[in-house]
């Protein structure tokens, strides 16, 4: 058994990438590494279900068409199942608005996903190895990356479907193991293009750092794995934290006061972990974006908003922060004529019940939330019921002077973002209702008043 073999079996081995009764998905361009790994994999002992999935690029014309033909063959000759797709990347990348690189990834991903729904596979083994994790970290360093980006790629992906045998093996093995055993590959031409920057790191950048350190692509990967591994311990710490969230399919909700008690790096964690149940995913989220959410958590303002990106948005309510997508709407609920008694319906699908009523409490200031009364003498209909607005005031029951809705709002430590949506009646012009929450001195039933107004809120 030649020692690459050796090398690939035992770190399959022991990261636990394969087992026998797996069935594998093979991604195979037709270069060197995509058909050293379907070789070896073919040949391994406990003989797992292989199934070769090739993607035409359409971008190199005939020699596209060639490495179609070529994987297919090399499938025939193990018998194994063989699935195809040909993709226009170009044509992809402009309508996604991303580069060639990047979406060419996007594009192999989606049908190496497909490929193993339709075969019921478990497992998706992809050709990188050392150069290609040096070559990552050296270009996530060059963007801009946190400790996550810098431990480049990963043996196996979070959920276990994604694996890389290869990761510690480098090129020149690969091709030494073809080489001996009289194995043809592919040669893709886009490979030597200075246009990809991933080339450049290869062709130019790496060459530069190899005559500082002759092994610099094994101490990019000894680098990448430690952090990795800090990584994961990390995420396990914040996922924790995480878990103790309010979590829907409308927010995410993160309590400031233990937040902040947390390490700063764990609360970065937890942001992110937060826009992952929002969003699926952290594309386009960069270190601004987290770096704004945390001006929010250590904020002395109880009521923010910032927007991220894809509609993503994160409010400070006072004690919360709260990751949520945005409104598709920002126009108030509409308006509404109160003539008299009958159901009223609300915009957040509360129900007013309106009715004139000789029944009053015993102490009319013992009022609960569910039912309040109204001086029907003071304040005659038609009402008016309409939505909050910057600047209304109004004078509380059983206190002295106007005093401004949004204060008490403030007071009640009601939602910045909720604030747009409560609604408030109004007699000849005048506030006297802020719905659910407080009433006006005039409204206020007296003992000679006649008539009495019941106005009962209800949820169905």
């Amino acid at each position: 058994m030649h020692n690459l073999s050796k090398k690939i079996f035992s770190f399959i081995k022991e990261q636990n990438l394969i087992h026998a009764k797996d069935r594998v998905i093979v991604g195979v361009s037709g270069g060197a590494d995509s058909v050293a790994l379907l070789h070896i994999l073919a040949n391994m002992e406990i003989k797992p279900v292989l199934i070769i999935a090739h993607v035409n690029h359409l971008l190199r014309g005939k020699e596209s068409d060639d490495d179609e033909l070529f994987v297919k063959e090399i499938a025939n000759k193990y018998n194994l199942a063989f699935e195809t797709i040909k993709a226009d990347v170009s044509d992809i990348a402009k309508k996604r608005k991303l580069s060639l690189e990047e979406t060419g990834r996007e594009v192999r991903y989606e049908f190496f996903r497909q490929v193993a729904e339709k075969h019921n596979a478990n497992k998706i083994a992809l050709a990188h190895h050392m150069d290609d994790q040096a070559e990552t970290v050296i270009m996530r360093l060059l963007r801009g990356s946190s400790g996550k980006g810098i431990e480049g790629m990963q043996p196996k992906s979070h959920n276990n479907l994604f694996i890389r045998p290869m990761l510690q093996v480098s090129k020149s093995e690969i091709k030494e193991y073809l080489e001996k055993n009289h194995y043809q590959w592919r040669d893709d031409s886009s490979n030597n293009s200075r246009k990809f920057l991933r080339n450049r790191i290869r062709h130019e950048l790496i060459p530069i750092l190899q005559s500082y350190n002759p092994n610099i692509i094994q101490q990019l990967c000894n680098t990448a794995e430690l952090l990795g591994k800090d990584e994961l311990l990390l995420d396990e710490m914040a996922k924790q934290v995480f878990i103790s969230s309010k979590i829907d399919k409308e927010h995410v909700m993160l309590d400031i006061k233990k937040i902040r008690s947390e390490a700063e790096a764990i609360r970065y964690r937890v942001y992110k972990q937060a826009i992952m149940a929002m969003k699926g995913d952290l594309k386009k989220i960069s270190f601004r974006h987290i770096k704004a959410i945390e001006n929010l958590t250590l904020s002395e303002k109880p009521n923010s908003i910032i927007n991220l990106y894809n509609n993503i948005q994160v409010k400070r309510c006072y004690s919360s922060l709260i990751f949520c997508l945005k409104p598709t709407s920002e126009e108030n609920p509409q308006p509404m004529d109160i003539k008299g008694e009958g159901i009223y319906q609300l915009s957040d699908g509360r129900r007013l019940d309106i009715r004139l009523t000789e029944h009053i409490p015993d102490r009319l200031d013992s009022q609960q939330k569910a039912e309040f009364f109204i001086d029907g003498d003071s304040l005659p209909f038609p009402w008016e019921l309409r939505y909050f607005r910057d600047g209304d005031r109004f004078n509380p029951s059983r206190m002295n002077g106007n005093k401004k809705i949004k204060d008490l709002f403030i007071d009640l430590k009601i939602p910045l973002s909720e604030r747009k949506n409560i609604p408030l009646l109004l007699s000849e012009n005048e506030i006297f209702f802020v719905v659910g929450l407080r009433l006006a001195e005039k409204a206020r039933p007296k003992p000679s008043s006649k008539h009495i107004v019941s106005i009962k809120i209800s949820n169905d």
